[in-house]
């Protein structure tokens, strides 16, 4: 039988539920042992938030390739450069989850830390570091952490990264929105890698467009040198 497009005098009903409810999403952790005994008891934490925008009504899955999967490929490499490299200093290489909904995974971390905050001497975030000039690099928390900022002027003039510029006097309006903010809020110095300002320069931010097309493999590799 043949389908009228514009059928009249026809009444469609239809309904559909909702289910809200609590799903665990865990942080994944990784812990690096220093090698000098007087100093292994400190730990420096390398982070980045490795959840996105999810599945919408549509059945669009986000991939978030740039908000954050280059953060957490920056936190990979950077766990296999550690253990080659034998730090005097302890590591904690943390990936969170819900940092999208509130910081969740980063502040779970924080209120249920699994070795105590006050051996942290500090934790360095990296969130959305694929795109823009592949010479240039974003540092929130100089301002918050000055003796930080002296560590980061070293570590540029110790070997080539091709970061070239640092930018570290702008970006206060995302100083609360990446996971750093929650290590920030219980007294560890932090630092905050991103990779430009202003943010509304990456049109594919919080879209479906962020796609691994769109990451500059040079920028991540730059940053996560430097």
């Amino acid at each position: 039988k043949s389908v009228r497009k514009h059928p009249k005098n026809r009444v469609v009903r239809f309904s559909a539920q909702t289910e809200e409810r609590s799903l665990p999403a865990p942080n994944v952790i990784g812990v690096l042992r220093g090698n000098d005994p007087e100093l292994a008891e400190q730990y420096v934490i390398l982070g980045a938030h490795m959840d996105h925008l999810g599945m919408d009504f549509r059945g669009r899955l986000a991939a978030g390739a740039d908000d954050n999967a280059s953060g957490v490929s920056a936190i990979l490499e950077l766990a296999e450069a550690m253990v080659q490299a034998k730090p005097r200093r302890s590591f904690i290489f943390a990936t969170f989850s819900g940092e999208e909904d509130g910081l969740l995974g980063s502040k779970a971390m924080c209120e249920n830390p699994p070795i105590p905050v006050e051996r942290w001497i500090a934790m360095l975030n990296m969130d959305m570091i694929g795109r823009g000039s592949d010479s240039e690099s974003i540092v929130l928390g100089v301002k918050q952490n000055p003796d930080l900022g002296k560590v980061l002027t070293r570590a540029k003039k110790l070997e080539k990264s091709g970061i070239k510029k640092i930018e570290t006097k702008k970006g206060d309006e995302l100083w609360q929105r990446s996971d750093h903010y929650s290590f920030h809020s219980v007294g560890v110095p932090v630092l905050f890698f991103f990779e430009a300002l202003p943010i509304t320069k990456n049109h594919d931010y919080h879209t479906w467009r962020d796609t691994p097309d769109g990451v500059d493999i040079a920028k991540v590799a730059n940053t996560t040198k430097l």
